[in-house]
């Protein structure tokens, strides 16, 4: 399976998927954007020219990062980043779950 088939299949959200790479830039500032590369060192140059530019409406630097595709997933999404992401929030699941009775 190619990183770009891996991307498609972890983020079916994202507006968009480019390039070939084990690391992927996640951009999910109004839409998630990912692009992906094959080292950290460029994933790296391009995280910080949209930090520094900005990737497009309602972007924040702090919600860019740079995910190793080849390392585990992460089980908590970042609250409501986490939610484009990951497609569910974990924050408002825990809320609506029924809590226990202590009877």
């Amino acid at each position: 399976m190619t990183y770009r088939s891996k991307a498609l299949k972890r983020w079916p959200k994202a507006e968009w998927i480019h390039g070939e790479g084990k690391y992927a830039l996640l951009a999910p500032c109004r839409v998630l954007t990912v692009s992906l590369w094959p080292t950290m060192k460029e994933a790296k140059e391009s995280k910080k020219s949209i930090d520094e530019t900005g990737c497009g409406g309602e972007c924040h630097a702090s919600h860019h990062e740079i995910v190793d595709m080849d390392a585990p997933t992460r089980i908590q999404a970042r609250h409501c980043m986490g939610c484009i992401i990951f497609d569910e929030c974990k924050v408002k699941a825990a809320k609506k779950a029924p809590k226990k009775s202590s009877k």
